[in-house]
């Protein structure tokens, strides 16, 4: 009897501590990732880069957040701009968003049909909301199918999974998927599967607020690679420096071999706004500085032509 009674108070106490540690585990994921609004960053000049594929085609998409701004009631109004940068012929015309958020954490998104709750930065596991109602038997429905802790870029985060379907009942937990967006603290939007279609983004780097996460973009200084001790044998174009940037910045470019180089500046809507190289270059790498000093704020595009190579960025002039 006195053997059992010792038994059973030690299991008590082993499912006791249990208890508590999964109670604390709780409690401090509840008080690491107490701001829900940093699922959705929204400043301006924020930057996210991803890795684009749908067989057989792939290429780098860049997100930027252009502006943002906050109203009477505290509603965040953001705008953003993206585009691929390396189309099959240039310019990049660039895609527009724009979102407002509450203060309780909802993402309205607007299209110019209709506009619907794309987020609850607030949602939990199994939480679901009518997108749009296009009859009374046919619904487009968003349900947070998961939450879960995930390391990017060498730090901790909870990434949340939002689903996206059709259903004919307003109640359906799944339905025709149509895409799935994950957001991760801190850092936003970090993969799409589906994009409703047309292939899926996995993020590569980001800039959000001032601070770099991963690889934005391959930085070249030199044709000389001081790891290998070969000559550089890729075209390459960086991302401008400083970006955004008010009213110069500088481009840097690498040829391998001599060729006819033409670096064109263009706006969003294709008009070609200057042209800052346009003749033979040999091989090395090039620094060269844009003036928009003349120009309003906004989303321009920077592309070169080098022999067959064909390269666009973004950049954002911020007065």
């Amino acid at each position: 009897m006195l053997k059992l009674f010792l038994t059973k108070n030690i299991e008590m106490k082993l499912y006791y501590l249990i208890t508590c540690i999964m109670l604390m585990s709780v409690i401090n994921f509840a008080q690491l990732y107490n701001d829900p609004m940093k699922f959705f960053p929204a400043q301006t000049g924020d930057m996210w880069e991803y890795f684009y594929y749908d067989a057989p085609y792939s290429d780098t998409l860049q997100l930027f957040s252009v502006k943002d701004s906050v109203d009477e009631q505290g509603v965040i109004h953001l705008w953003q701009s993206s585009g691929f940068i390396n189309p099959p012929k240039p310019p990049v015309l660039a895609g527009s968003n724009y979102y407002k958020i509450d203060k309780e954490g909802n993402v309205e998104g607007y299209w110019e049909s209709y506009r619907g709750i794309l987020f609850k930065l607030k949602a939990v596991q199994g939480d679901k909301w009518i997108l749009k109602e296009y009859s009374a038997n046919a619904f487009e429905i968003i349900r947070v199918d998961s939450v879960f802790e995930s390391s990017l870029f060498g730090m901790n985060t909870v990434i949340k999974k939002y689903r996206r379907y059709f259903s004919d009942d307003s109640s359906a937990i799944t339905g025709l998927d149509r895409t799935a967006k994950f957001l991760a603290y801190n850092l936003g939007l970090v993969r799409v599967d589906g994009l409703e279609g047309l292939g899926s983004l996995f993020i590569k780097g980001a800039v959000i607020n001032s601070v770099i996460f991963g690889d934005t973009t391959r930085i070249i200084t030199s044709v000389f690679d001081d790891e290998t001790g070969d000559y550089l044998e890729e075209f390459n174009i960086s991302q401008n420096y400083p970006n955004p940037f008010n009213p110069s910045t500088k481009i840097t470019y690498n040829i391998p071999q001599r060729s006819n180089v033409s670096l064109r500046i263009y706006d969003v809507l294709g008009k070609e706004i200057a042209t800052l190289v346009n003749e033979q270059k040999e091989a090395g790498t090039y620094n060269i500085q844009f003036d928009a000093s003349k120009l309003s704020s906004g989303v321009y595009i920077y592309s070169i032509q080098a022999g067959d190579f064909l390269e666009s960025r973004k950049m954002i002039l911020m007065k």
